[in-house]
C-alpha cells in the first residue's frame, strides 16, 4: 500500500504542475480573472492534501491508510473539477464561445443577476449549466446555438438553477407548499375505515417524499423561465415534451425531473394571463391537447402530480420570484408580417418570442429572418436598435 500511495502522490504532483501552468497561462491573457483565482484556490487545496499525505506515509501505520485513502479521493475529486470541466472549457474558448458569452451577459444584466462573477461557454455538451465553482459556472451549449434562436430558451431554465441554489429559502418555501397541500387533503378525509385511512395517509406521505428538493428545483426552473421568457418558453417546453422518449405522464422515481405533463401544466399556469388569447398561446395549447388526446394519466401520476398541488407549487414559486424582484414578461407579441420586420438584438426575452412567432406562422420567411438576426446578435458591438 505504501508503494502505491507514494506512486499516486507523485502522479498527482505532476498533474498539479500541469494544472497550475495552464491557469498561469490563462491568467497572463487577462481573461477569467475571478475564475482563475478560484481554480488556483482549488490547486492550493490539492497541494495541501498532497502535503498531508506525504507527511503520513513515512509513519507506515496501517490504521492511517483509511484516512489517506479519503484524502486521495478528495484530491481526485478536485482534479476532476479541473481536468473534466474547467480546463477543457477555458482551453477551447474561441471567438464563437465569446460571442455567445456576450449574449449571456446581456441576459444576466436584463434579469439583474449580478452575483455570477465569471462564466465560461463550452460547445461540448447539450444545453446545461455546471456550477462547480461558486458563482463561476460553465454554460454548455450545442455549437448550433449560434444559428438557432430557439436553442436560447433553455438558458432561462439553466439560469434559474443558480437562483434556486443561491437562495435556499426558495426550496424551503416550495416544500412548505407541498406539505400544506398534503395536510389539507388529509384533513378532508371522508368516512373511511382505519385501514383505508392508513393507506390514504401513506399515499400522501409518498407524495411528500416524491417532491424532494431536486424535483422542486426543476419545476421552479420551468416556472421561472415561463415567467421571464413568456409564451416562447412554454412553446419550447411543449416541443421538448413532444420529442421526448418519455410519455407525458411517466413518473420515473429514479429521475430527478418531474413528469413532462406536470412540468407543462406548471408552465401553463405560470404564463401571464395577457397571453391567454394570443395566437401563439392558443396554438401551443392546441398542440399539447392534441398530444394528450386518448392518453389517460395513470394512478401514480394522479397521486404525485394532481392539478391542485402543481398550482400550489406555481403560486409559491411566483411569490418567491416577486420577493426577489424578478419581473414578469408581458410584452405584446406581433404577428406576421410585423414580426418579420423586428430586428432588435438588445432584448433576448422579446427576440426569442418573436422568433417562435415567426417559426410557427411565417415558416417560409423564418430562415432568412433568423440568419439576419443572428448575424447581428453575435457581432461585437452589433446593432441594438431597430424596430
Amino acid at each position: 500500500m505504501r508503494d502505491y500511495v507514494e506512486a499516486k502522490v507523485s502522479e498527482f504532483a505532476e498533474k498539479l504542475m500541469y494544472a497550475t501552468e495552464a491557469l498561469t497561462d490563462l491568467s497572463s491573457r487577462r481573461t477569467h480573472q475571478n475564475l482563475v483565482a478560484e481554480l488556483l484556490r482549488v490547486c492550493a487545496q490539492i497541494d495541501g492534501l498532497i502535503g498531508r499525505v506525504r507527511s503520513l506515509v513515512p509513519l507506515n501505520l496501517p490504521q492511517l491508510f483509511p484516512r489517506i485513502q479519503v484524502m486521495l479521493a478528495q484530491i481526485n475529486t478536485r482534479f476532476e473539477l479541473l481536468e473534466e470541466w474547467y480546463l477543457p472549457a477555458t482551453r477551447n474558448e474561441g471567438s464563437d464561445e465569446l460571442a455567445v458569452t456576450r449574449v449571456i451577459d446581456q441576459v444576466l444584466s436584463q434579469l439583474r443577476i449580478s452575483w455570477i462573477g465569471d462564466k465560461v461557454v463550452s460547445f461540448s455538451r447539450a444545453l446545461s449549466m455546471y456550477p462547480g465553482i461558486k458563482d463561476c459556472p460553465i454554460f454548455f451549449m450545442p455549437r448550433y446555438t449560434r444559428t438557432s434562436l430557439m436553442n436560447w430558451l433553455g438558458l432561462y431554465h439553466e439560469i434559474a438553477h443558480t437562483i434556486y441554489q443561491r437562495f435556499p429559502e426558495i426550496g424551503s418555501h416550495l416544500s412548505d407548499a407541498v406539505l400544506r397541500y398534503c395536510q389539507q387533503q388529509l384533513l378532508q378525509a371522508p368516512a373511511l375505515t382505519a385501514s383505508q385511512l392508513d393507506k390514504r395517509t401513506e399515499r400522501y406521505r409518498q407524495t411528500l417524499l416524491y417532491w424532494n428538493s431536486y424535483r422542486l428545483e426543476e419545476l421552479f426552473c420551468d416556472i421561472f423561465a415561463t415567467v421571464v421568457a413568456g409564451p416562447a418558453y412554454l412553446f419550447s417546453w411543449v416541443d421538448v415534451s413532444l420529442t421526448s422518449l418519455y410519455g407525458p405522464y411517466d413518473v420515473v422515481l429514479a429521475d430527478e425531473h418531474p413528469p413532462n405533463a406536470a412540468r407543462t401544466q406548471a408552465c401553463m399556469l405560470a404564463l401571464h394571463d395577457s397571453y391567454a388569447a394570443t395566437r401563439l398561446k392558443m396554438a401551443t395549447t392546441e398542440l399539447w391537447d392534441g398530444f394528450l388526446n386518448r392518453r389517460a394519466p395513470p394512478p401514480l401520476f394522479n397521486q404525485t402530480c394532481p392539478f391542485e398541488l402543481i398550482l400550489a407549487i406555481v403560486r409559491a414559486a411566483q411569490d418567491e420570484m416577486h420577493r426577489l424582484g424578478f419581473s414578469t414578461y408581458q410584452i405584446p407579441l406581433p404577428d406576421p408580417p410585423q414580426s418579420l420586420a423586428y430586428n432588435r438584438t438588445d432584448d433576448l426575452q422579446h427576440l426569442v418570442n418573436v422568433a417562435v412567432v415567426n417559426l410557427m406562422f411565417a415558416r417560409t420567411d423564418f430562415p432568412a429572418w433568423q440568419r439576419s438576426i443572428t448575424d447581428q446578435l453575435y457581432r461585437p458591438g452589433g446593432k441594438a436598435g431597430g424596430s
